[in-house]
């Protein structure tokens, strides 16, 4: 029986994912944050849309050693984005999916070795054209809520590909109502 839950929360940018995975840590859970976003800072990489396609390769590299070295000192984890979203930005990229089969293997002997329930955060790319109103021009965002749209519809697929288990939680709702739903999902673990 496996005996070590991995959970991620997976969903477009500006879904929600850093917001639930702060709300989780202050209900005492362990959490790890995203590692595109921890690369886009260190190493002031772009990342999301106007990232180069090689971003998702050092973001799986990342990914791939945090997995290898995670310290299990609890029973569960919350994981921000994880593989699941990689794998889906390499798909909206324009990789071919028969040049991930690698990497899904690998995705795949993970939820051998452990117990994956998925926190799906669905949310409007409209939302993020929003955010990026003041950033970009009109052009510009209509090729970002292209880019998120497809990427939102790959996330599923990947989930569906691997075969695992998740829930989709609708961000646009109040973020208390949204964790209420998200706790009621862990409870069934």
């Amino acid at each position: 029986m496996k005996t070590k839950t991995l959970v991620p929360l997976v969903g477009i940018h500006s879904a929600g994912k850093t917001t639930i995975r702060q709300q989780l840590e202050k209900l005492n859970y362990i959490t790890e944050e995203e590692c595109a976003e921890i690369l886009r800072v260190q190493k002031k990489l772009k990342a999301g849309a106007s990232a180069d396609i090689s971003f998702e390769s050092i973001v799986k590299q990342a990914e791939q050693q945090r997995d290898n070295e995670r310290i299990w000192n609890t029973n569960i984890i919350f994981v921000e984005s994880w593989h699941i979203l990689t794998l889906a930005y390499m798909l909206t990229r324009g990789i071919h999916e028969c040049q991930l089969n690698e990497y899904f293997k690998y995705v795949s002997m993970q939820n051998n070795i452990y117990s994956i329930h998925c926190i799906f955060l669905k949310s409007s790319p409209y939302k993020i054209l929003e955010r990026s109103r003041k950033l970009h021009s009109e052009e510009d965002i209509s090729q970002y809520y292209n880019f998120y749209e497809k990427l939102q519809i790959n996330i599923k697929y990947v989930l569906e590909k691997l075969k695992l288990d998740y829930r989709e939680f609708d961000t646009m709702k109040p973020l208390e109502i949204t964790m209420k739903e998200i706790i009621n999902y862990i409870k069934t673990f």
